[in-house]
């Protein structure tokens, strides 16, 4: 009679098992990894899409692009009698002023073609106008957004930060301004050429149809050119509409997520500010302080200044809107430069997305 012994797994077997489940696990929830974020992009795609169809259809209702809006501390500008201080008109009765006349920023302008109008103009009860025009303001300041938010970084939720719903993402501004002697660009600094679709709107109790007006900022007195004709044709007609990027992701470290910063310590509906806004390049009056260029960076890199600058927290690169609506995705990698002249939209220099 024959005995047979039954042979177990050596130790060595078992831990090549146990190293090749380990090697399928990590490749597995590295392909689940990649397939949300692969959604979460297409979601943030999606969010800007909605944005920059928002941007047209303003623009086809008004025939110009919504504003830039004019500083941080703006207040929203109502059509009718001047019965509150600094001509912000009838909040009661009035409706919101539009394009270059309304006083806070684009994001604000193009609500009601988010369906959100009860953001826009809420209803509050009947009140004095001073106090209608403050519970006004801080139903626009805190309201969500969900189209405001990218989902690869926070949910819309997050956006609000100490009371204020903020955006992650952004316009590209235009600085069409000259500067005749600024403390950080020293005397002889020359005019601004035009940067980006969106112009800031005019000052308060200044003639809209004035060609310049002066505003005393951070960098000095500057003297701003009035562009109220901006629209989607000039653009088309210089650079192309295709060729020119709107709406971008702005950069937000990681470790600034939750916290005011100059990116989130005023909110989406905040007028010409760095929250709603940046630029590919800066004007002669802030390079000593930002340099020229702006090149695009991830979350994860940290700037001592996060004042206009573009990123996201996708791993690879980050979407941008271009002005003919169509949204594309750009890697980190893109020459600065090139960056600068998708950006720009009448310096001459057609490139192609990438």
């Amino acid at each position: 009679m024959v005995s047979s012994k039954r042979r177990g797994f050596t130790l060595v077997e078992l831990l090549v098992v146990i190293a090749i489940i380990g090697i399928l696990i990590g490749l597995l929830l590295s392909a689940v990894q990649a397939a949300r974020e692969a959604g979460r992009r297409t979601q943030c795609q999606n969010n800007l899409r909605q944005i920059a169809l928002a941007v047209h259809n303003h623009h086809d209702q008004f025939k110009f692009l919504p504003s830039m809006g004019f500083e941080e501390d703006a207040i929203v500008s109502f059509s009718g009698p001047n019965v509150v201080a600094g001509a912000i008109g009838d909040p009661i009765n009035g409706s919101p002023l539009k394009g270059i006349r309304q006083q806070l920023g684009f994001f604000y302008q193009i609500l009601p073609f988010l369906e959100k109008r009860n953001i826009y103009n809420p209803q509050v009860p009947a009140s004095p106008p001073a106090d209608a025009l403050n519970q006004k303001m801080q139903i626009i300041k805190s309201a969500s957004v969900a189209e405001f938010a990218c989902p690869t970084r926070r949910s819309s939720s997050s956006l609000l930060i100490g009371g204020l719903m903020t955006t992650d993402y952004g316009g590209v501004g235009d600085f069409t301004m000259q500067n005749p002697g600024s403390p950080v660009g020293g005397p002889g600094t020359g005019p601004a050429l035009p940067l980006g679709p969106f112009v800031r709107s005019v000052p308060p109790n200044q003639s809209i149809n004035a060609k310049t007006w002066t505003y005393d900022d951070l960098w000095g007195t500057l003297q701003w050119h009035a562009m109220a004709d901006s629209t989607l044709g000039r653009i088309q007609g210089a650079d192309g509409t295709s060729n020119t990027a709107m709406i971008l992701e702005m950069r937000m470290p990681a470790n600034f997520y939750g916290a005011p910063t100059w990116r989130s310590d005023d909110g989406y509906h905040v007028g010409y500010d760095w929250d709603i806004g940046g630029f590919a390049a800066f004007p002669p009056p802030l390079q000593p302080l930002l340099g020229v260029l702006n090149p695009p960076k991830p979350d994860t890199w940290n700037p001592s200044i996060l004042a206009g600058k573009f990123g996201s927290a996708h791993p690879n690169g980050f979407n941008v809107a271009m002005c003919d609506a169509s949204v594309r995705f750009f890697e980190f990698g893109i020459d600065p430069q090139v960056f600068a002249w998708l950006c720009y939209k009448s310096d001459g220099q057609a490139v192609s997305p990438p």
